[in-house]
């Protein structure tokens, strides 16, 4: 077994990893994130140039993951892949998809982001933190399972 995250994460995921107990490799990947905002129009992006030129650097880091991605699999060869949502999941959705290896995305927001949507039209299973009725995904392959936790963590009282 094997995480992936990107390179902002990396330190943090592999402390978690390892306090979990569990044996498994932590490795970076290479991706990038799309800057939108609802209340930008084309013009707003312009005088916003460092958003702009930021997306584009970021559209070759997504190709990068890309290429990371399929290499990773040429050689794991998973039997599923799991993901849990952002936009480093993209590359290897994308990847996992073209390579017909079946893969799962858990949505722990209430309004899926751009990501969750792009991969919910192949996922084998979409997991879900709420309820169905928050999410349009297709009938069938999407299931509440809320979002799981350490039976460690307990309620908070006043």
């Amino acid at each position: 077994m094997e995480f992936w995250t990107d390179k902002k994460y990396f330190e943090t995921s592999k402390e978690s990893v390892k306090a979990s107990g569990l044996e498994m490799r932590v490795r970076k990947l290479s991706s990038g994130k799309l800057r939108r905002y609802t209340n930008f129009g084309f013009l707003d992006y312009l005088a916003h140039f460092k958003d702009l030129l930021r997306n584009f650097v970021d559209l070759f880091r997504v190709i990068a993951g890309i290429w990371q991605s399929f290499w990773r699999f040429v050689f794991s060869k998973p039997d599923v892949v799991f993901l849990k949502g952002g936009y480093v999941c993209l590359p290897v959705g994308i990847v996992a998809h073209w390579r017909k290896i079946p893969y799962v995305i858990h949505d722990s927001d209430a309004a899926p982001g751009l990501t969750n949507r792009i991969l919910a039209k192949h996922a084998t299973k979409i997991a879900t933190g709420m309820p169905l009725n928050f999410y349009k995904y297709p009938e069938g392959r999407a299931v509440w399972t809320g979002i799981p936790i350490s039976a460690d963590f307990k309620p908070v009282d006043k």
